[in-house]
């Protein structure tokens, strides 16, 4: 009989609580860590050995030569967006050891992940920089 006093009680607190406003702060902060944590979540990440400036230029490179459209670059923030094969590509280049850098790259095309697009791409660059 207690817990479906306390399921009740849970039950009526939440409806009241979804007609308040500040219901709506929390789902519109829930929503804002949800979409800042979508990027790492669907990206996929290679080590490569290299320094930070050899993974920048080899990614440019590489979607350079995929994309019909300019990259768009963030050099500050080594990021870099395109458009390859109709979809969004974002990269991230991060340093990661000496002489070690890890090179992020999602790819996304009407709401749909496109992780084998994303792992070419990093398969591109990575035969790029072999010596």
């Amino acid at each position: 009989m207690t817990t479906n006093l306390r399921t009740w009680a849970l039950a009526s607190l939440a409806a009241f609580a979804l007609g308040s406003p500040a219901c709506t702060v929390v789902a519109a902060a829930g929503l804002g860590f949800a979409i800042s944590q979508e990027f790492t979540d669907n990206a996929h990440s290679l080590r490569l050995e290299g320094s930070l400036e050899e993974t920048w230029r080899a990614t440019r490179a590489t979607l350079d030569a995929l994309s019909l459209d300019p990259v768009k670059t963030d050099e500050k923030e080594h990021v870099l967006q395109a458009v390859v094969r109709g979809s969004q590509v974002t990269a991230h280049v991060r340093a990661h050891d000496a002489g070690e850098t890890v090179l992020s790259v999602t790819a996304k095309s009407y709401g749909r992940y496109q992780n084998e697009l994303a792992e070419d791409i990093l398969f591109r660059v990575r035969d790029r920089m072999k010596p």
